[in-house]
């Protein structure tokens, strides 16, 4: 009985590190997917800003941009897959709103950048 005790005392210190240092080299974990809202009235994009979180190893941002909706919302991204869960992904070939969209991310049209009224209509 003492030399099984021996044993498993042997196995646990040796086994358990084991365990520990492979679950702590574990790259896949939950990364956060950014894309732009597409804001249709002023046919613009909105900064890059978080809307899901996905399980990936890495995340570049290297992609050929791709449209999707979220509820009602229609994204831009160049983030790679994996894709958000929710995302319902559409070709600009199909959707008129996704095409709009690419062509504000290729004009770089940026809702931040959009010129003010000066106040021609005022007062």
């Amino acid at each position: 009985m003492v030399v099984f005790r021996a044993l498993a005392r042997i196995v646990r210190a040796s086994v358990y590190p084991l365990l520990l240092a492979s679950a702590a080299c574990e790259d896949d974990g939950p990364r956060v997917y950014t894309a732009q809202a597409y804001v249709p009235d002023e046919a613009c994009l909105q900064d890059y800003a978080p809307v899901d979180l996905v399980t990936a190893d890495t995340l570049p941002s290297t992609c050929d941009p791709i449209c999707f909706f979220i509820n009602d919302q229609l994204y831009v991204s160049t983030v790679c897959q994996p894709y958000p869960a929710a995302a319902m992904t559409v070709d600009p070939s199909s959707s008129p709103e996704c095409l709009s969209a690419m062509n504000a991310l290729e004009a770089g049209a940026s809702c931040d950048n959009l010129p003010t009224d000066s106040g021609a209509d005022g007062p």
